[in-house]
């Protein structure tokens, strides 16, 4: 494999491992700093679905991209998620909008449920409003975070690559010297 694409392949590799890290990072100080909150990057936040309540549209192990909206914006047939409880959040369609004191009301159903849900949410409830599914991502985010995960795809290859990357780095350099070198020879 030619050097300049083994080179930036490392880089790459870098930039996605410090991305990871990072998210990581910020998605442990969003949590103690607003528990009961999915952590959010820009306004848009990511989880790990867990039933097939919304199959076939979302399936158990996807992964949801979701982006914080104002309330009034929400239609029928949008995905919301919504906070249940402390921890507990749901993500089903839109079924209804209703107006209740100037204030939207959502009721919401499941693609895969046969009734809607128990009670209509508030918008002080609404987390966001769904934008992208990664088919398997939520399995992939769940392993991540497990001990296991964490070793094999955040600490090896960081472990990997700044060991690695030095070492990489200077014979890289050091060959160029030394082409150069032959190259200056060859023209004397």
């Amino acid at each position: 494999m030619p050097k300049k694409i083994k080179k930036w392949a490392a880089n790459l590799l870098s930039l996605l491992l410090l991305t990871v890290i990072f998210l990581s990072l910020f998605q442990i100080i969003s949590n103690i700093k607003n528990p009961g909150r999915i952590p959010k990057v820009f306004g848009f936040g990511f989880l790990a679905i867990l039933s097939d309540s919304m199959h076939p549209a979302i399936h158990a192990g996807d992964m949801i991209i979701s982006r914080e909206t104002k309330a009034s914006n929400i239609k029928i047939g949008d995905i919301i998620t919504y906070n249940v409880d402390n921890d507990i959040y749901v993500t089903h369609r839109v079924a209804d909008v209703i107006d209740y004191n100037n204030a939207p009301l959502f009721l919401t159903k499941g693609d895969a449920n046969n009734a809607f849900d128990g009670e209509f949410v508030q918008p002080e409830r609404l987390e966001g409003v769904m934008m992208l599914r990664i088919p398997f991502g939520g399995y992939i985010a769940n392993f991540i975070r497990s001990g296991a995960g964490f070793f094999i795809f955040i600490v090896l290859p960081a472990i990997f690559l700044f060991l690695g990357k030095d070492e990489g780095v200077s014979s890289w350099s050091g060959s160029e010297e030394l082409n150069r070198s032959a190259d200056a020879g060859n023209k004397e």
